[in-house]
Formats: C-alpha cells, sequence, structure tokens
C-alpha cells in the first residue's frame, strides 16, 4: 500500500473517530489541571495504535507481542480516557504490556536486574510521557521529532528495524498534529495517545539499545526526561502526591502563568529536543565514553535551565500569587492544620501575599498545642491577629520578661483579634487543636534579628529550657 493511500485512510479514520466522540461526548473538560480553557474532543491518538495495527497485518502480522501490549496498553488507556480507572489496574496492564514488549525485542535474555530496572524506567517513561501531555502540540510534535529521527538512524546509520513501520508511525503523528498542533486545537491525544507514542517510542528505542549495547540513546528522550524527573523532585520536597494531577511541569509554567502560546512552546520542546539529537549523533562516532559524557554535560544543562526558570517563575504558579479571589474555608484551613499537626515545630503558614515585597503581609498561621513562639517584637510595625477558629492565649511582657496582660484569642469566647502595637514583647500560648490566626502586617517583609527576640526567653532548640517556659505559660492560663 502507498504512503500516500494510507495516509488518506488515516486521516478518514481520525475523522470519523471525531463524529464518533462527538456523539458519545468523549471530551475533555478543563480542570485544575489543565492548560486549555475550551471543552475539546479527547482521543485523537487513538490513530497511533491504529497505525501501528495496519503496518502489522499489510506485512504479514510481525511482532506479535509488541502488538499484543500495544492492544493492551492503548485500550486500558483509552478506557481510562472514557471513564477513570485506578491506578493500580492501570500500573498493572502498563507493566504487563511492557513485559510483552520485552519477550519482543529478546530482553528477557538479559540478567534478571536488568529487566527489574528496565521495566521500572519503562512504567516510568510511559507515566512521565503522559503527563508531560498537558498542551496543544506538545506530544504530537515531541513524539514526531523522535520518530523522524530514529527513522533518520535507522535509513543512514543503524538499521534496528523496518523502515515502513516508521513511516506508518510517522504519518499518524503528522495527521494528528494536523489538528492538534494548532492555537485552538480540535483534539487532544488523550491516554490512548500519549500512552501508545510512548509505548511505540520504547519499542524503537529498545530495539536500537540492544542492537548497539548502548543505553545513551535515551538522549532521544532528554528534554522530556529532565523536565519529567526535576518535576517530580520538586513534587516530593512540596509534600505532594506524585501520582496526582498537577500543573508544576516547566512547560504548563511557560504555558499557563507566563502566557506563552502553547504551540510556541511546544515548538521550543521540540527544537531543543532536535538539537539534542543532532548533536548526539554528531558525538556517537568519536566512542563510548563521548556518548555518556555528552549526556551527561547536555543533561546538566537542561537541569540548570529549568532550574533557573523555576526559580525565577514558579511563585507565578502558587494559588496564593494568581490574580484570583482567595477563599478561606474550612477545606483550607484543614489543609493548613493538617500540616501544622506534621510539622516539627506544631504550626504552618499559608501566605496570601504575593511576595516577601508586598506591601501587606498577609497570610494563615496554623498553630498546635505545644507549638514554641519565641517572645519578640516588632520594631516599627503594627501586627494584627484574627482568630478564625480555636484558642489561644496571647502574653504581653515587659522589658524585665515579666507578664503585664493576658488575652484569650477565641470566636467562642466572642474575643475575636487583638492589633500589636511596634515594640511590644509578645507570644502566643496555644490551647485548642486546629487553631489557625488571620495575621497581617505592612510589608516588606523583614526577618527578625537576634535583638528582635527577648534575650530572657529560651532559644527553640534549647528543648528542655523551652518545655520549662510552656509549663510556666500554662500556669497563667
Amino acid at each position: 500500500m502507498s504512503f500516500l493511500i494510507f495516509s488518506i485512510i488515516l486521516l478518514g479514520i481520525e475523522l470519523l473517530y471525531f463524529r464518533i466522540a462527538d456523539k458519545l461526548n468523549i471530551i475533555d473538560k478543563p480542570n485544575e489541571r489543565s492548560s486549555h480553557t475550551n471543552i475539546t474532543l479527547r482521543g485523537g491518538g487513538i490513530i497511533f495504535p491504529i497505525a501501528v495495527l495496519s503496518y502489522f497485518f499489510i506485512n504479514g502480522f510481525h511482532d506479535i507481542w509488541f502488538v499484543l501490549g500495544l492492544i493492551l496498553i492503548a485500550t486500558i488507556s483509552f478506557c481510562d480516557d472514557l471513564k477513570p480507572l485506578s491506578l493500580k489496574l492501570r500500573l498493572g496492564v502498563h507493566f504487563l504490556a511492557i513485559l510483552l514488549l520485552f519477550y519482543q525485542i529478546q530482553l528477557v535474555q538479559e540478567p534478571f536486574w536488568l529487566i527489574c530496572v528496565a521495566l521500572i524506567l519503562c512504567g516510568g517513561i510511559i507515566n512521565a510521557y503522559n503527563f508531560m501531555d498537558g498542551i496543544n502540540g506538545i506530544t504530537g510534535g515531541y513524539s514526531l521529532v523522535i520518530a523522524s529521527a530514529l527513522g533518520y538512524v535507522n535509513f543512514r546509520l543503524i538499521p534496528f528495524v523496518d523502515s515502513h513501520f516508521i513511516s506508518f508511525v510517522v504519518i499518524s503523528f503528522l495527521i494528528f498534529n494536523f489538528f492538534n498542533f494548532r492555537t485552538k486545537a480540535k483534539c487532544f491525544a488523550g491516554d490512548v495517545g500519549s500512552v501508545s507514542s510512548a509505548f511505540i517510542i520504547l519499542f524503537m528505542l529498545g530495539l536500537l539499545m540492544l542492537k548497539t549495547r548502548d543505553f545513551s540513546w535515551i538522549c532521544f528522550l532528554l528534554v522530556y526526561g529532565i523536565d519529567s524527573v526535576l518535576t517530580i523532585i520538586h513534587r516530593i520536597l512540596l509534600g505532594e502526591n506524585i501520582t496526582k494531577p498537577h500543573r508544576k511541569h516547566l512547560y504548563q509554567l511557560l504555558a499557563n502563568e507566563l502566557k506563552i502560546p502553547h504551540v510556541c512552546v511546544s515548538g521550543v520542546y521540540m527544537f531543543v529536543q532536535l538539537i539534542v539529537i543532532v548533536g548526539y549523533i554528531a558525538v556517537r562516532p568519536t566512542g563510548y565514553m563521548y556518548s555518556w559524557l555528552y549526556l551527561f554535560v547536555v543533561g546538566s544543562i537542561l537541569a540548570i535551565f529549568y532550574v533557573l526558570i523555576k526559580r525565577k517563575w514558579f511563585h507565578l504558579h502558587l494559588p496564593n500569587f494568581q490574580n484570583i479571589m482567595k477563599i478561606i474555608n474550612k477545606q483550607l484551613l484543614d489543609a493548613v492544620s493538617t500540616k501544622a499537626k506534621h510539622s516539627p515545630r506544631l504550626r504552618m503558614n499559608y501566605n496570601f501575599h504575593p511576595s516577601p515585597v508586598d506591601t501587606i503581609q498577609r497570610m494563615l498561621n496554623a498553630f498546635e498545642p505545644g507549638t514554641y513562639l519565641r517572645p519578640h517584637r516588632h520594631p516599627d510595625r503594627e501586627e494584627v491577629f484574627l482568630v478564625l477558629r480555636g484558642k489561644a492565649m496571647l502574653f504581653i511582657f515587659e522589658d524585665s520578661g515579666k507578664v503585664r496582660e493576658r488575652i484569650i484569642l477565641s470566636p467562642i469566647d466572642d474575643s475575636y483579634g487583638v492589633e500589636i502595637p511596634p515594640m511590644v514583647w509578645h507570644t502566643l500560648w496555644v490551647i485548642e487543636p486546629n487553631t489557625v490566626i488571620y495575621e497581617f502586617k505592612r510589608g516588606p517583609y523583614q526577618p527578625l534579628t537576634k535583638e528582635h527576640f527577648a534575650s530572657w526567653s529560651p532559644e527553640p532548640e534549647n528543648s528542655e529550657y523551652v518545655q520549662q517556659y510552656l509549663q510556666m505559660l500554662e500556669k497563667y492560663c
């Protein structure tokens, strides 16, 4: 079958799917993770596995185990597009499909430890590829660059797969990009598209790696890899569940917060990955060691750029920095209180102000009994406490450390808050769990220095004296 005829047929299949998806309401509605604002057809990437199945039937049923794995992973992904499935079910099918792929490329003949590492790595790549599918053009465009580059390697350098297979895959990416790589996408790939494309690319890369006995070909996925791995690390540091949807990838920051058009961001990812691949192909003939050195150096450069951009612009992503109305409800108070309970200091703040230099510093402070807020004073600004829930006692001190005044802060006791003048020594003793106070004072933020803390009070590091001091305050209560 000529490629032109196949292209026309595949285009017809895509258009037919659009009609079916529209009739069955297979759509992607904007949510908290989305970078789009319009309802869009989902699952347009279904033509990726269809293209492989077409090649399979036309060319004598080659690579049966890989095709079975692709059918499995595409089916579970499409079902997930229709109705969200459990993570355990999806991962179970993913790993089964990957094992079928390993059997096809004869990776099962390698040492057991290598199979286990490859299984985890491939599972991670597939799911990272899925999470990276978040803006117009990025999945189809990035996959097109990789598949085309593999086609060049297969044709010019190291034959590792039937060239018609790559051609069928490239055609499917081109057709999908026609509808997706635009300002207003006609369709999204869906899980069936992003997961299937990752599976297909892993199949080709696996064949190439095993033929050359060189893992450095992973450089073909370097841009996605850096974004995915560093974003996972970032989310772990933030204490987030990395299996949950999010909007913290670098490409999402560029598209959502910096408002760079989707196709421009996708184009940058494609271009950078293409440059990385061209450089890798140029370096490879110099030797195995230089290929790995290139991978390390370029990966480090990309990682540095990632960190620098995130450090400069990530604050724009935070809900409290966005130009939206901030709602203070029970869910927010519970979330901050939960973090306070798990904090070694038994307290946690949630900032509403956009930056430390903001003219008004405003935040929630969640406290738990047993927290120690060292007596201190602010030299040049008032501080306002409004108790939203719970109960605490505010202590006011003389310069000598003698208690001058005690004020119960509790909505139940009709004592809602206090404004503390500058140069007044004070602290809080928390009485009830889940106490949350809304605090605001004049900015910009100024860290308290040694002279702002009462010399007659114990330092937080001295736990024994802190406990004695808290017991002393408790007697006043």
